[in-house]
């Protein structure tokens, strides 16, 4: 994806810190944060989600909180599976953030996430006359004449151009996210420093299904 950046690093315990950033999302921040905060969306959206349900347990304001099961896919290396992750999901409205859990140990021992979705500075292009007019030889009450006097010309250009908003073009907005997790079972080092791959990847083919959500959206 352009305009992606992405670093990882290895913490104590194997906690891997994820941090990923989509600073040009083609998508506006509410189509965005509508897609993620309604956690129905993430088996459709998500690749690696097999399934999930979902149950409202609190809301107050802009803030929701559910209690999700995901049934997701994993694999290390030549290794696959199936596997069960119990979360809370935590929305808000205002701050336009999604925030998940561990809810109960199962195949990651501990895993923490926040999406945070923000709106892209808009693009602004500026419009001047192409062409200058050119004054008489003489005219102009100071006595002075626009024609072969280069400052006279950029005043008239200053004064009848204009700065005006690009054409209106698909609203964008950047997309960060920041997941620290460790696995029930993780290899030594340094075979354990493979998981900061693996947690880049996971929160790029994330992004990669979220892009593809969006997409529809976009061309309405």
């Amino acid at each position: 994806m352009a305009n992606c950046t992405a670093t990882a690093k290895l913490l104590r315990n194997n906690i891997v810190d994820v941090r990923v950033c989509a600073e040009d999302f083609p998508a506006s921040q509410d189509a965005v944060f509508k897609l993620m905060a309604d956690p129905d969306n993430h088996a459709r959206i998500f690749e690696s989600i097999e399934s999930a349900t979902s149950e409202l347990v609190y809301q107050q304001g802009p803030v929701k909180r559910y209690r999700l099961d995901y049934q997701s896919h994993w694999n290390f290396w030549k290794w696959r599976g199936l596997c069960e992750s119990r979360l809370f999901m935590e929305t808000n409205s205002s701050a336009r953030t999604v925030s998940f859990k561990l809810r109960e140990p199962g195949f990651f021992k501990t895993f923490e996430g926040r999406w945070s979705i923000t709106a892209a500075a808009p693009e602004v292009s500026l419009h001047r006359p192409t062409s200058l007019p050119l004054g008489g030889g003489g005219g102009g009450g100071d006595g002075f004449g626009t024609r072969g006097n280069p400052l006279a010309h950029m005043q008239l250009w200053m004064q009848q151009g204009s700065v005006t908003p690009a054409c209106a073009a698909p609203a964008r907005s950047v997309v960060h996210i920041h997941n620290m997790m460790s696995t029930q079972m993780s290899p030594p080092y340094p075979l354990s420093l493979t998981l900061k791959g693996h947690g880049i990847r996971q929160a790029k083919d994330m992004l990669k299904g979220l892009l593809e959500a969006t997409t529809p959206l976009v061309a309405e």
